[in-house]
């Protein structure tokens, strides 16, 4: 989302939105999977420091004060298991970590019973170690769930939840643009026409997640 600046107007910064949000997409099939790419490693932790200023003073959105603990254990968790070489760790445990994590997130925001968030944490390794199994679940849990997917699916929230408040034509016009674009990449693909990932991207995607799954376009 844009940053409203001193001087734009509301619909000012939802047009300006709209055109980004188009250049995004041409150039996305243009290159798709170096902007897959740059968006995954460089614009997603970039999304996360933009928050820090402002999470606290919202207690992260959590229901007690220092939940926010719980998902940095977790998170240190699935970083030692994902770089660092663990004996004998379990096939899927990242994705088992994740998807508790994810859980226990959802927990913290609509209840204070921290009983309930230990029964969800653990019931929630134990649905992720099945899911595990699963290869496409595997890909989509333990990469994407909680990075792309989740982005995507708050931003459009919080397009939405601009627009109604504003009431705003220009805010409802670049929810649409938001879904159409994304919708588009549903029936339009770029590897029909020739395209292939170029080899340094394929190798930083090899370096930059747990696991390197084939590229699409080789």
């Amino acid at each position: 989302m844009t940053v409203v600046k001193a001087g734009l107007s509301i619909d000012q910064v939802n047009y300006l939105n709209i055109g980004l949000m188009i250049g995004s997409a041409a150039v996305a099939v243009r290159w798709p999977f170096e902007t897959f790419l740059f968006a995954y490693i460089v614009l997603g932790p970039l999304h996360y420091l933009t928050e820090i200023s402002w999470l606290p003073d919202r207690h992260y959105f959590t229901r007690r004060r220092y939940d926010y603990l719980l998902l940095i254990v977790a998170a240190c968790l699935v970083t030692l298991v994902t770089f660092l070489p663990i004996p004998d760790a379990p096939s899927g445990t990242v994705v088992a970590l994740s998807f508790a994590a994810f859980a226990t997130a959802l927990v913290t925001v609509l209840s204070d019973r921290m009983s309930l968030r230990v029964l969800v944490g653990v019931g929630g390794l134990v649905v992720g170690a099945q899911l595990a199994t699963q290869p496409a679940l595997d890909r989509l849990i333990g990469t994407f769930l909680l990075t792309i997917i989740h982005v995507f699916v708050f931003t459009g929230l919080f397009i939405l939840v601009g627009a109604l408040r504003a009431r705003s034509l220009s805010g409802i016009l670049s929810l649409v643009v938001f879904f159409g674009v994304a919708s588009m990449f549903a029936v339009a693909h770029p590897t029909a026409s020739g395209y292939q990932a170029s080899g340094d991207a394929r190798d930083a995607y090899g370096t930059a997640t747990y696991r390197a799954p084939s590229c699409p376009a080789s």
